[in-house]
């Protein structure tokens, strides 16, 4: 083969290759292979190939060069400065005819050399938590996104709740004394008496005081007829907590020093019957001497009554205040039903 016929073989196999001009290509190559090695036979043993010049498997290069060829042809390529040997890089097809093959395949090798091999174990792991991390930065962006979003709705949600806290302010538990009362009727037997004459009949309001603290009580009287009253001093009248106190009518009336520390017989005569609708007593109580009273009923056919009611000229009832421990209840029921 002569020289041009090997040049056109050559800027052939640089260019693009189809299926069918890779066959033909090969064909080529292998002819030419043919001719180099049947021209070695004749003409004795082949010689080194100088810098530049094309190289093969049987016609290597000289000392201090190396047989570089393309990835998809390892049997042909041009001899550089090197190692010695023969070494592919790259997919490109090596030209050995042009003017500027040295430099490019320079080029080649020393991009094959400063890029690093791809670890065949290595890679998949490496993609793996490399995913992962995008994963797991996307759902960080994601649940700081949906946190400012629920921090900003709950402030505004707390500043509308305040604000009507401000507008309308809830009304503070009332403090009112915890009395329950029960009017008992009762036979007292006379001493000294003989059969029924000696039986009499008796009214008994029992007054139990269900509050955790100290309450004084201040007066007893009937609610209907002539009114009939007693004026209870707080020194002889103050129920402790759990305690009762009996006001017993029908038996002859003591002075208010010889009452005893559980009953006080204030009234001589019984006020329950039937022609009179509606009759009670009512009694009066409040937490310290001097404080605020509150009113408590009971009647004659309804003969047990727990809580105060309101006299008509009584002063409005006082309000408690709540502690911060009630604060602090109310709130987390609050936030318990917000979390719902």
């Amino acid at each position: 083969m002569d020289g041009a016929k090997l040049d056109r073989l050559a800027r052939a196999i640089a260019e693009t290759l189809t299926r069918r001009q890779a066959v033909l290509w090969l064909s080529a190559a292998t002819s030419l292979l043919g001719q180099e090695t049947a021209r070695g036979f004749q003409l004795g043993p082949a010689t080194c190939r100088e810098e530049g010049a094309a190289c093969t498997l049987l016609s290597g290069c000289c000392d201090g060069l190396t047989c570089v060829t393309s990835a998809i042809n390892t049997t042909y390529g041009v001899c550089v400065p090197g190692d010695g040997g023969m070494v592919s890089t790259g997919t490109t097809l090596i030209s050995p005819f042009s003017e500027t093959a040295v430099e490019e395949v320079g080029a080649l090798m020393e991009t094959d050399t400063t890029t690093p091999a791809p670890d065949s174990e290595a890679d998949p792991h490496a993609r793996a938590a490399e995913s992962r991390a995008r994963k797991k930065s996307r759902r960080t962006d994601r649940k700081t996104r949906m946190d400012t979003r629920r921090a900003r709705v709950q402030t505004r949600r707390d500043e509308r709740q305040s604000q009507q806290g401000d507008d309308h302010a809830a009304p503070e538990e009332v403090l009112i004394p915890q009395l329950q009362l029960k009017l008992l009727f009762h036979d007292f037997d006379l001493p000294g008496g003989v059969g029924e004459e000696s039986l009499i009949p008796i009214e008994v309001v029992r007054v139990t005081n269900r509050d955790d603290v100290d309450v004084v009580l201040t007066r007893i009287e009937t609610i209907k007829g002539p009114p009939i009253e007693a004026n209870l001093p707080a020194s002889k009248f103050t129920l402790g907590r759990g305690a009762s106190y009996a006001f017993v009518s029908g038996l002859p009336s003591d002075d208010i020093a010889n009452a005893t520390k559980d009953r006080y017989q204030w009234l001589d005569t019984v006020i329950c019957d039937e022609a009179t609708q509606k009759q009670g007593y009512r009694l009066t109580a409040a937490f310290s001497p001097g404080g605020e009273t509150y009113d408590f009923v009971v009647y004659c056919h309804g003969r047990r009554v727990t809580g105060a009611v309101k006299r008509a000229a009584a002063a409005p009832p006082r309000r408690r205040n709540k502690t911060d421990a009630q604060k602090h209840k109310r709130n987390s029921r609050h936030e318990k039903k917000k979390k719902r």
